[in-house]
C-alpha cells in the first residue's frame, strides 16, 4: 500500500476495544496519490484464541471510496 500511495499511506489508529475472545480496533485512514485522495473511517475485528490473533475483518464506512482510490 505505501508504493501505491507513493508513500502516503498512513492509519491512525483511535481507539481499541479489547475483550477475552474478540478485540477491535477503530481507524482512520489517509493517503494521496495521483490527484486522488483517500480520508475514511474504519475499525478491524480480530478473533482471538489463546492469546493469538486467528482472524481478522476489515470493515469500512465507505468501501466505494477505497475502491476508486486504489483502482
Amino acid at each position: 500500500m505505501g508504493t501505491r500511495s507513493d508513500g502516503s499511506f498512513k492509519v491512525t489508529v483511535q481507539q481499541i476495544i479489547g475483550g477475552e475472545d474478540h478485540t477491535v480496533a477503530l481507524q482512520h485512514e489517509h493517503a494521496e496519490s495521483n490527484g486522488k485522495t483517500l480520508d475514511r473511517d474504519g475499525a478491524l475485528a480480530f478473533q482471538l484464541r489463546e492469546g493469538r490473533i486467528i482472524e481478522g475483518r476489515e470493515f469500512f464506512a465507505d468501501t466505494a471510496q477505497g475502491d476508486a482510490f486504489w483502482a
